[in-house]
């Protein structure tokens, strides 16, 4: 809906191949309704961070919604993410850190 087109137009109009890269590069520069609740989010902990003195400061994901999505770490979406990327493009990668 956000393109303009139905999901069928777009599957006429649109290559596997060019889906991919599509998600590669939303990967890599988000878009959409997720990068809108981050830029909410920091702005709203950055707000709440200036005006509440001293103690625990706010994250960004204390104001990012979930959605049913268990909270998951970080660093397991990245290497994920990187994983993804190299599938996309026939490469490998061997993370470093827990779990890599």
């Amino acid at each position: 809906m956000a393109l303009g087109r139905t999901v069928a137009e777009l599957q006429s109009t649109m290559s596997s191949s060019e889906f991919s890269e599509w998600q590669a590069y939303n990967t890599l520069e988000p878009f959409g309704e997720d990068r809108a609740d981050l830029r909410m989010g920091i702005l709203a902990a950055t707000t709440v961070n200036m005006l509440k003195g001293k103690g625990k400061p706010a994250k960004v994901t204390d104001f990012i919604p979930q959605f049913g999505r268990d909270r998951v770490d970080p660093e397991k979406v990245l290497r994920t993410k990187l994983k993804q990327i190299a599938l996309i493009h026939n490469a490998t990668f061997k993370g470093q850190g827990k779990n890599g």
